[in-house]
């Protein structure tokens, strides 16, 4: 789902650009190029936490934060806010979810330490392959928030599935 609501962000330039006013090249392009870079950029920060908080503690956080950097992108009111919510906070929280998502596999393997993480990131194109057409289609049925409510509540739910397990 991470990789998904990231590289979907195409979908989203268009309008974003053009409900604020600005153009592709200067700031409209920083919410997804943070969000698509901030969970490679604050990984030594996600393992440090991870070592000392666990990977479930770390995937719940990570899941509130990215919940909450949807929630908040939906009232942003200038794009400033939008790289702050979108980009930075829900960047921040994918990256302590994608960690822990690295490290549990590496846990539970010994015999096929290789193949088990190669094996569970094929998810990440499963969900590039989904989230682009659907958010595509959310938009155009409702309007560009609306969508970023639904993928927050789309990781919500995901994220919730872990507190209960």
């Amino acid at each position: 789902m991470a990789d998904g609501v990231t590289f979907s962000y195409g979908v989203f330039l268009p309008i974003i650009q053009k409900e604020f006013g600005t153009s592709k090249s200067t700031t409209t392009t920083w919410a997804g190029s943070l969000l698509a870079s901030m969970p490679l950029l604050s990984g030594p920060i996600g393992s440090t936490l991870t070592d000392r908080y666990g990977c479930r503690n770390c995937t719940i956080v990570g899941g509130i934060l990215a919940t909450l950097g949807f929630i908040l992108s939906y009232y942003a009111i200038s794009i400033h806010m939008l790289i702050l919510a979108f980009g930075v906070i829900t960047g921040f929280g994918l990256s302590l979810c994608y960690v822990a998502a690295v490290v549990i596999v590496a846990y539970y393997f010994d015999k096929r330490r290789s193949l088990a993480p190669g094996l569970s990131m094929c998810g990440g194109g499963i969900g590039t392959f989904m989230f682009g057409p659907l958010n595509s289609y959310l938009i155009e049925a409702t309007s560009w928030r609306v969508t970023l409510l639904v993928d927050a509540g789309c990781f919500y739910l995901a994220f919730a599935s872990v507190l209960s397990s």
